[in-house]
């Protein structure tokens, strides 16, 4: 099988998996909402950390990828708030969240514009690819974060108004 065809099916069985996430409504709870940002900023880091290692030369890569994909990570967390459903959990300390047909869309963008941003900006080295998959988990990592910081909110005014 060729890297190209992995790769396409290591996108797909993504794609499968935020769809089956972003459909199901799952409880946030506040204790654990930070556990998820936290691995994917350390793993984001130390990708980064080893991409420079080995290649000092692409550094300047490495920053504009994690740059770029946290800023686009905060967007996408933005957008996904928009169209995600909080409610409360029934429990203290978490709601219910929920997304939909649109958030999925908003991974799909997100995903496309991976694809495309490394076509125009990746190169088809290896390395380009580690720098490329760099960005794309500070996407991520940042999106979460805002999600995060949205449940955290959420639950916070659930036990002022209690």
């Amino acid at each position: 099988m060729s890297n190209a065809t992995v790769s396409s099916l290591v996108s797909l069985l993504v794609v499968a998996l935020v769809a089956r996430r972003e459909l199901r409504a799952s409880t946030q709870i506040a204790g654990r909402l930070w556990i998820r940002p936290a691995i994917l900023v350390v793993i984001t880091a130390a990708l980064a950390v080893l991409g420079a290692y080995e290649g000092p030369d692409r550094i300047g890569s490495l920053v504009a990828w994690v740059a770029g994909g946290a800023l686009v990570g905060i967007a996408t967390g933005i957008a996904l708030l928009r169209f995600t459903t909080i409610r409360p959990a029934g429990r203290p300390n978490a709601v219910v969240a929920q997304g939909s047909f649109v958030t999925l869309a908003v991974w799909l963008v997100v995903l496309a514009l991976r694809v495309g941003a490394r076509f125009l900006f990746g190169g088809t080295s290896t390395a380009s690819n580690v720098d490329a998959s760099v960005g794309t988990l500070a996407v991520v990592a940042a999106a979460a974060a805002v999600l995060a910081s949205a449940f955290h909110r959420a639950i916070a005014d659930q036990t002022t108004v209690s």
